[in-house]
C-alpha cells in the first residue's frame, strides 16, 4: 500500500483498499463556493463500499493535514454531490450521503 499522490485520482473504494492513510479521509464537496466535509463518522467503511454508487464516487487527494488527516476534494465531473443530502441548519452546512444520514438530520 502507498500513500496517495497529489493531483491523482481514485475511486473511493481505492482510498478505503489501496491506500495507506495515517487517519480517515476527510471528503470535500463543493456547495456554495465553500467546500465542506462529508459526515462519514457514523457509517461503518463497509457500508460504505456495499453502496456500489458511493464506492465508485470520484475524489482527487489534495494534501494531508498536520493531524494527519488526507484531504480528498470531488471531482465535479463525477457528481458526488447527487448522492448527498445537503442542509444548513443554525448557520452550518450539514453534508451526508442520502444513504446515510447524519444522525443530527433526524433531530431537527
Amino acid at each position: 500500500m502507498d500513500y496517495p499522490i497529489k493531483g491523482k485520482s481514485y475511486t473511493l473504494k481505492e482510498i478505503y483498499t489501496e491506500l495507506k492513510l495515517d487517519d480517515g479521509p476527510f471528503l470535500m464537496i463543493l456547495q456554495k463556493a465553500e467546500y465542506h466535509p462529508i459526515q462519514t463518522s457514523h457509517v461503518k467503511r463497509s457500508q460504505l463500499l456495499a453502496n456500489d454508487d458511493i464506492a465508485n464516487t470520484i475524489w482527487e487527494y489534495r494534501y494531508t493535514t498536520n493531524e494527519w488527516i488526507p484531504i480528498f476534494y470531488e471531482v465535479v465531473d463525477y457528481n458526488a454531490r447527487r448522492l448527498c443530502k445537503i442542509e444548513t441548519i443554525d448557520g452550518d452546512v450539514i453534508v451526508s450521503f442520502k444513504a446515510f444520514p447524519y444522525p443530527w438530520y433526524n433531530k431537527v
